[in-house]
């Protein structure tokens, strides 16, 4: 079994305009999320408003775990292309859609962040 120092290997992500390596991405939207789930308790009063936000929160902590395996598995075929270890490794092209269907996934979980700040702001 090949092992790879993926901390060399990393892709760059942006998350709030801040450039992040892939393997602080799914801990900083965690980080946003468990934050809204505190605020959701705090100031989120009205129950049937307040178990609506909480499935969606919960919803995306499991789509956050599911980008960290997507994210890791990237992580490891890149190592794997860039040390010429073409037997378990993809092809660049394909990396580089899976690359660009993780940013998409990024991008999609920071507007939900947004959209549910938004709310949360107004109940």
């Amino acid at each position: 079994m090949t092992t790879y120092n993926l901390e060399k290997f990393q892709r760059t992500y942006f998350i709030n305009n801040r450039c992040v390596n892939s393997s602080n991405v799914p801990c900083q939207i965690r980080q946003k999320l468990y934050s809204l789930s505190i605020d959701l308790y705090s100031y989120v009063l009205d129950e049937q408003i307040h178990n609506v936000l909480e499935g969606e929160i919960e919803r995306m902590i499991t789509g956050v775990d599911y980008l960290e395996k997507v994210i890791h598995k990237l992580d490891i075929h890149t190592a794997g292309l860039n040390n010429g270890d073409f037997g378990t490794s993809m092809a660049e092209d394909e990396l580089e859609i899976l690359y660009q269907t993780v940013v998409h996934n990024i991008k999609e979980m920071e507007e939900n962040i947004e959209r549910l700040e938004k709310i949360m702001l107004k109940v």
